[in-house]
């Protein structure tokens, strides 16, 4: 009796819990690309200066 309860209760955290982490995933890649992209430019000038 319990178990059928439950497991609608289970499927729909998952679900959720899915998505909500698919959400997050699309909305860090693009701040992970921007991040990497400022380290790769800083690094990049930083290299340019001490060849100057």
């Amino acid at each position: 009796m319990e178990i059928k309860i439950i497991r609608p209760i289970l499927r729909l955290l998952t679900r959720h819990f899915l998505s909500a982490f698919i959400l997050a995933a699309l909305l860090a890649a693009p701040l992970v690309i921007l991040h990497t992209l400022h380290e790769k430019t800083a690094f990049e000038n930083g290299l340019l200066m001490e060849v100057r």
